[in-house]
């Protein structure tokens, strides 16, 4: 939908997986749907109070598995997506999204481009 709406925008997807369980469960439709941005940046999983750390499931697993089909990088906290999100400059050329259901939302103020 969004590459329909902006057919002439690079896509940036910051994606902030929320729950182990839901990594786990939705891991295929994630690599679906962030193959089709032109760049994936993935944070650490979110942990719901709920949730069961499994170590059988990471973002890293969802980065090595989109890598060879999109520009995919894991940055860990939040702090230093922002910091390379500024580094890189991106232009009016490219649209970021931030998605997930996490603190993730906090950095949408800081990555607004003026």
């Amino acid at each position: 939908a969004v590459k329909k709406t902006y057919p002439n925008k690079k896509i940036i997807s910051i994606f902030q997986p929320h729950t182990y369980s839901r990594t786990k469960y939705l891991f295929d439709q994630f690599v679906d749907s962030l193959s089709l941005s032109d760049i994936a940046i993935l944070t650490e999983i979110y942990k719901s109070k709920r949730d069961v750390e499994n170590d059988r499931i990471s973002s890293l697993e969802l980065v090595e598995r989109l890598k060879d089909k999109t520009e995919t990088i894991f940055i860990e906290n939040l702090t230093d997506v922002v910091k390379y999100v500024k580094a890189r400059k991106f232009d009016e050329n490219y649209l970021i999204l931030i998605l997930g259901a996490g603190d993730i939302y906090k950095i949408a103020e800081e990555l607004i481009i003026e």
